[in-house]
């Protein structure tokens, strides 16, 4: 989730892979695209209107991101409160879920190369 200098959000929900049987069937299964990048990485990524309904659709199976699926799906309700206007108070909640999720990042990116590190 990326703040904007207006207040705005920008989510981007996408998967990364050397391979393209996972892209692809993720285009198949929750709509989206599918781009090849420098002829090895598949990408596949999915629209803003499509976002929230994926997400809360993989919240009950994803334990290791949990945390961050919940702030995302968090961010997406102030852009529908919002409607479109965004006042001071969503402004702060923004600017905190922003923070907060940035934190479950790096505490997840810590976790992960200390197990890395440790060979499990």
């Amino acid at each position: 989730m990326r703040l904007h200098s207006n207040g705005g959000i920008q989510i981007h929900i996408a998967v990364v892979t050397r391979g393209d049987p996972i892209p692809n069937w993720m285009m198949q299964t929750f709509g989206g695209a599918v781009y090849l990048a420098r002829e090895v990485y598949h990408t596949w990524s999915l629209p803003t209107s499509r976002q929230a309904e994926f997400l809360q659709g993989i919240l009950p199976y994803v334990q290791l991101k949990r945390p961050q699926v919940e702030l995302l799906l968090a961010g997406i309700e102030t852009r529908v409160a919002s409607g479109g206007r965004i006042s001071q108070p969503t402004r702060l909640v923004r600017v905190r879920l922003c923070s907060l999720l940035t934190k479950e990042k790096d505490l997840w990116r810590q976790e992960k190369y200390a197990d890395i590190a440790e060979g499990t």
